[in-house]
């Protein structure tokens, strides 16, 4: 295959991407290229602000090399997670710092119309207060709740948000936006913010599971966001863990989600007031309905009735995960969400003994469980990863083309 200068360039770009800090000489030898056409290559990459000299590397025997790598700051895009209470939107660099920041409560029942009035407006704030420049703004991505048909980008019948089936909620976004916009599962972006920026960075198998309103999976599977045909994979609040549970919004009975999400967590509790339980929940439920914090509070105060409330449901959590960890054989499994995160080992404790309970021992024996450490951002910042990807090419083509242009105009 015979490569065009610009594909030449974009390879050294991408090994500085990949691989940086490197040396002008790794690279040489990395991609079989002479040392003159990699100065040049490498100058232009400098020239057009792709890339960074950022120190020196070790000697092998002349002169210390002076070390390349990616400039995080050559581009920015946005990412925002539209969940069924509360919409986040982050505007990051390239290489996962957040400049600025927005989230406000949201109420899925208002509607697609209504989120995109939201997202529109959360994106001039954003703007205004990081201030990058318009040309550096790549696009945005938006992670859902529910199934997403991504190469359409409409949400394809999600269980807890009617009315939104088929929404052209993308195209929409990209006329009022004026920019590139992609749409995704919240947890796809979940995973792929976690890959890219977060505790699985450089790990080619894991799962981000994500528990909040609903309970959902994302899959990075030997380096690739993995959704399945039409992008549904990850669902897995929609395994069915007792034919004779309560019923789910999807329809079957017995659903993970039915079962263990933050509404079925909340119901739980409640029900253990109305039953006359001796709990601390008694006296928050006399004040106001209960919300997931109020049970994960008074388990942290050593109330049983909450602490129960909370292990039933990570061990039905596990229950699903020992599958899917045969399924799958990840070598990490990241936890996240609002439900996880809160009550933390009040549900892992549980999760992840009935994980190894159910799971076979030659899937699971190495399989390394971490929390989210992205601050609630996992979603949010694997959108910025998503445009990143998405314009990555045709991005680095364009910037080297005007750096080119500009230099021949100066001379």
């Amino acid at each position: 295959m015979v490569f065009s200068l610009v594909d030449k360039r974009y390879l050294v770009f991408n090994l500085i991407r990949q691989e940086g800090p490197i040396s002008r000489s790794a690279i040489s030898r990395r991609l079989h290229l002479s040392s003159a056409s990699t100065t040049v290559f490498v100058k232009d990459l400098l020239n057009a602000a792709l890339v960074v000299e950022s120190g020196q590397g070790i000697s092998r025997g002349g002169r210390r090399p002076i070390l390349l790598q990616f400039n995080d700051d050559c581009g920015y895009a946005m990412g925002f997670e539209l969940d069924v209470t509360r919409i986040v939107g982050v505007l990051s660099n390239l290489g996962g710092k957040v400049l600025s920041m927005q989230g406000q409560p949201f109420n899925v029942n208002d509607g697609p119309a209504s989120a995109l009035t939201t997202i529109v407006a959360m994106s001039q704030k954003l703007l205004k207060e990081a201030r990058v420049p318009n040309d550096k703004l790549l696009g945005a991505a938006i992670g859902m709740s529910g199934p997403v048909l991504y190469e359409e980008g409409i949400p394809l019948s999600p269980p807890i948000m009617p009315g939104w089936d088929g929404y052209p909620l993308r195209q929409q976004l990209q006329d009022a936006l004026s920019m590139p916009v992609y749409l995704d599962n919240d947890a796809n972006l979940g995973a792929l913010g976690e890959y890219t920026y977060g505790e699985g960075r450089g790990i080619a198998n894991l799962v981000y599971l994500k528990v909040n309103s609903g309970i959902g999976a994302g899959f990075i599977l030997r380096g690739q966001l993995f959704r399945g045909a039409w992008g549904v994979a990850g669902e897995i609040g929609h395994v069915s863990i007792d034919e004779d549970g309560p019923p789910c919004s999807c329809g079957n009975n017995g659903c993970l989600e039915a079962m263990a999400g933050e509404p079925a967590i909340v119901a739980r509790a409640t029900q253990a007031v109305r039953a006359g339980h001796p709990t601390l929940l008694a006296e928050r439920a006399a004040q106001h309905p209960l919300v997931i914090d109020d049970v994960v509070q008074c388990a942290q105060r050593g109330d049983e009735t909450s602490r129960q409330v909370l292990a039933l449901a990570g061990t039905q959590i596990g229950v699903a995960l020992g599958d899917l960890v045969n399924l799958l054989n990840p070598r990490l499994l990241i936890l996240g969400g609002e439900a996880i995160l809160k009550a933390g080992v009040l549900i892992t404790d549980a999760l992840v003994k009935t994980l190894h309970r159910k799971a076979l021992r030659a899937a699971s024996r190495n399989l390394e469980i971490r929390y989210s450490r992205l601050a609630g951002q996992a979603t949010p910042l694997g959108g910025v990863a998503l445009v990143w990807e998405n314009r990555r090419q045709a991005y680095v083509r364009d910037v080297l083309a005007e750096a080119n242009s500009a230099k021949g105009e100066d001379g």
